[in-house]
C-alpha cells in the first residue's frame, strides 16, 4: 500500500509546501513551506494556515525518481534515450480512462502517453513542476 500526502500551490505567494493536515468542514490547509530547514519549519509551522481555494493539491504518487525524490502529480519529469542521445519532459497527471499516473506530453489534457508505472525503472528525474516552472515544457 502506498503512502498518501499532498503538497499545494499556494495561489497567492507562488509557492509549493508539504501539506500537515486538511480540514475539510473548514476548508483550510495546514502546511510547511518544502523551501526551510527543519527548525524553520517548526517555528513557522502555525504561519502556514490557508484556505483550500486558494491552493492547488496535488498528491504522491507513491514513485520516486532515480535520486530518490518523491514524485507528485504535476511533476516534470526528464528523460534521457541512451541510445538515441534525445532528452524529453512529461507530465505527471492522473489518468481517470487509464485509472493511473500517467505521463502526458504536455499541460493539456491530451491523451497519455503512457502509465508512470512502466517508467519505474527508467532514468528518470523531477526537474521542477507546472506551478513553479511552467518554461520547463517549452524546451522540449
Amino acid at each position: 500500500m502506498r503512502e498518501i500526502k499532498f503538497r499545494a500551490w499556494d495561489k497567492l505567494s507562488n509557492r509549493m509546501f508539504d501539506v500537515i493536515m486538511i480540514d475539510w468542514q473548514q476548508g483550510i490547509l495546514h502546511g510547511l513551506y518544502d523551501n526551510h530547514s527543519d527548525w524553520e519549519k517548526t517555528r513557522e509551522r502555525a504561519d502556514r494556515i490557508l484556505a483550500i481555494a486558494q491552493t492547488e493539491l496535488v498528491e504522491y504518487t507513491g514513485l520516486k525518481d532515480k535520486n530518490g525524490k518523491e514524485i507528485y502529480e504535476g511533476d516534470k519529469l526528464q528523460f534521457a534515450a541512451e541510445d538515441e542521445g534525445n532528452i524529453w519532459v512529461e507530465v505527471v497527471k492522473w489518468s481517470k480512462e487509464m485509472l493511473s499516473w500517467c505521463l502526458y506530453d504536455d499541460k493539456d489534457d491530451a491523451e497519455p502517453l503512457e502509465p508512470l508505472s512502466d517508467q519505474a525503472g527508467a532514468d528518470m528525474e523531477v526537474i521542477g513542476n507546472i506551478y513553479s516552472n511552467p518554461e520547463l515544457l517549452e524546451t522540449k
